[in-house]
């Protein structure tokens, strides 16, 4: 693998983790919602 290629490969590797990362943020933040919603809405207020 030359150096062009892995930068290249690490350009890709990082759109995509900004893209996962951000469902995973969507997705933390819909489970922390619902919990509240489920539990008591005090644990954290």
């Amino acid at each position: 693998m030359s150096k062009n290629q892995s930068t290249d490969f690490l350009q890709h590797f990082k759109k995509k983790s900004i893209i996962f990362e951000k469902i995973l943020r969507k997705y933390l933040f819909c489970k922390v919602i619902c919990g509240v919603r489920e539990k008591n809405f005090n644990l954290i207020i």
